[in-house]
């Protein structure tokens, strides 16, 4: 698991520094133009450190993030960026990806390409951090609203630790402080999962 030891800004700084450089190569080396075998969308790869512990996974790409190639990318990563750091946890130690492969549309199929996608990337992980009504919904049938911040479970998931979050997109229009809740959530499972 990614250290949790705190940082001055400086050093919180370096890594921001780092992490930018990090997503660029993985998006020129993971955002390929392969496009959804059901409507010939463009896919979002998922992004980070390959056999990472940690899986942040939310609901869809927005504008931003298809343009940057990377899933929580532009103020919304920023925010998510800061936020984990702040609790030890660096985004770059960990995957992110989308549980749509594109922007959502109404297609089912489309859908399941997702789930599938997801399943596959969450064998090689211990967490996932669950960001999104959508998602919460989508792997635990519950509202995110009513478990956010909380360890959730997920018969798609029977051995892995999961947090229910909101999305940090949400803190333009509202508070922080139930996202800073997930996340200090998140943080004090992983260190009781290390056995810090």
């Amino acid at each position: 698991f990614p250290s949790h030891d705190t940082s001055t800004m400086d050093e919180y700084w370096e890594q921001v520094t780092e992490t930018t450089q990090e997503v660029s190569s993985a998006v020129e080396n993971t955002w390929e133009t392969d496009n959804c075998p059901h409507c010939n969308n463009p896919i979002l790869e998922t992004v980070g450190r390959r056999g990472a512990d940690i899986l942040i996974l939310s609901d869809e790409p927005i504008l931003n993030d298809m343009t940057n190639g990377y899933p929580l990318s532009g103020g919304v990563g920023e925010i998510l960026e800061t936020e984990l750091f702040l609790r030890g946890i660096r985004i770059r130690d960990c995957r992110r990806m989308t549980l749509w492969p594109h922007p959502a549309n109404k297609s089912k199929e489309c859908l399941e390409f997702g789930v599938q996608r997801v399943l596959k990337e969450a064998k090689k992980c211990r967490v996932i951090f669950l960001v999104g009504s959508s998602v919460v919904k989508q792997f635990t049938g519950k509202d995110a609203s009513k478990v956010s911040g909380l360890v959730v479970q997920s018969n798609y998931f029977p051995t892995h630790l999961l947090v229910a979050s909101i999305h940090p997109g949400t803190v333009f229009s509202d508070s922080i402080g139930e996202l800073r809740f997930s996340i200090d959530t998140l943080s004090k499972e992983i260190k009781r999962l290390s056995g810090e």
